[in-house]
């Protein structure tokens, strides 16, 4: 259930799971970007955190297959589900499978965020890059989170641990290399220099 990376990036336990039958998931996948999400128990189990902490007017990145929309939607303390996606086939794919309750938005995240009000949500969870490596954590998880933090008091973002981890990891890795390597002409990196 914990694969090895997020055991190693996260450092969690991993986890084995056993079912006494046969285990039946969904995959979304996309031509040109292959698989975007799935109902395999690793994925459903990374959602957990978030469904425990939702509550009031929630706010979703992503539809996916739309599990966590789903779930949410039945959580005692959760008034309301919105969901914005920018992919107007898997909102045309999914919506007819989700609760009627819940409002999917079609549009881009990073601007939705521009015209969320303060108080107007009062949790999100985000998922709308498709890889767990830094440079999604930099290119959306930070952006996102500097615009709507201001206006949602909590907020989860998909694997954002696993994120840090990396960046955690290569920053203690840059302390033990050698300075010369830092230094012009003294590594790959070329004009960056330690004074």
């Amino acid at each position: 259930v914990v694969s090895m990376r997020t055991a190693l990036l996260e450092g969690k336990s991993p986890l084995n799971m056993v079912c006494d039958g046969p285990w039946v998931y969904h995959r979304l996948e996309s031509d040109d970007h292959g698989t975007w999400m799935t109902t395999m128990p690793q994925e459903l189990v990374q959602m957990l955190p978030a469904l425990k902490k939702a509550k009031g007017n929630v706010l979703i990145g992503g539809l996916g297959i739309g599990a966590i929309a789903s779930l949410m939607w039945l959580e005692k303390n959760v008034s309301s589900v919105t969901v914005v996606e920018i992919d107007k086939e898997v909102i045309e794919l999914i919506q007819p499978q989700i609760y009627r309750g819940i409002k999917v938005v079609h549009g881009d995240l990073h601007e939705f965020a521009k015209s969320v009000k303060p108080g107007q949500f009062d949790f999100a969870f985000l998922d709308t890059w498709q890889s767990t490596g830094e440079g999604a954590w930099l290119d959306d998880v930070v952006p996102l989170r500097r615009a709507l933090g201001p206006m949602i008091k909590d907020i989860m973002c998909w694997q954002e641990e696993e994120m840090q981890g990396q960046v955690h990891n290569m920053l203690y890795r840059c302390c033990d290399m050698d300075e010369a390597f830092f230094r012009k002409g003294g590594g790959p990196v070329g004009p960056y220099q330690i004074h």
